[in-house]
């Protein structure tokens, strides 16, 4: 492997790692090994979002603390989403119902986010919001930190454009899932 392909892979496996934080899914549901040690992307809206990271990527190693501030903004943004869907959804949605139409919301403001930023700014919001962290309330000023930093302005810009048109779903009868009727109808 030359260091050419293992920076590539590195680049990918930084991605991967902040895709799964902002999505709150395990890394293995967003990349995978493939042959001869190349990657494999498990989430076809991540394709054009790993070229981007590919091409801009500086060699720069994604800091520990911007998973984990990408993982609080998740959880932030999860509570804010299923709350604002509630609102739109109308009578004869369930709680599932409501919850993958968020999940699909913060998917898209997720990738879309990601396919316009880059290492670089995701560590220094990561590096200002460590100087105002505080444990007790880490979630919901990770959530503030969306309308403060200017690095994370790309993100902002991501959640206004969907939520200012939210999707309009029909609700029926809940679909089975593998052989089982989904719960919550």
């Amino acid at each position: 492997m030359t260091p050419f392909e293992r920076m590539e892979t590195l680049t990918c496996r930084d991605l991967a790692r902040l895709a799964a934080a902002g999505l709150r899914v395990p890394e293995f549901l967003v990349l995978a090994g493939a042959r001869e040690g190349t990657c494999r992307w498990l989430d076809a809206g991540l394709f054009p979002v790993a070229e981007h990271w590919l091409r801009t990527s500086c060699g720069e190693a994604l800091l520990q603390e911007a998973v984990s501030l990408v993982s609080q903004i998740a959880v932030a943004m999860d509570q804010v989403l299923d709350c604002f869907i509630e609102m739109h959804a109308g009578v004869g949605a369930s709680a599932q119902q409501r919850r993958w139409t968020a999940w699909q919301i913060q998917r898209q403001v997720v990738l879309s986010w990601l396919a316009q930023t880059g290492t670089r700014e995701v560590n220094a919001a990561a590096q200002a919001w460590l100087q105002r962290a505080d444990d007790d309330t880490a979630t919901w000023q990770a959530w503030d930190q969306i309308h403060t930093l200017p690095e994370l302005s790309g993100l902002r810009a991501s959640l206004v454009q969907h939520m200012t048109e939210p999707p309009h779903v029909v609700y029926g009868p809940a679909k089975r899932i593998c052989g089982m009727r989904a719960t919550g109808t």
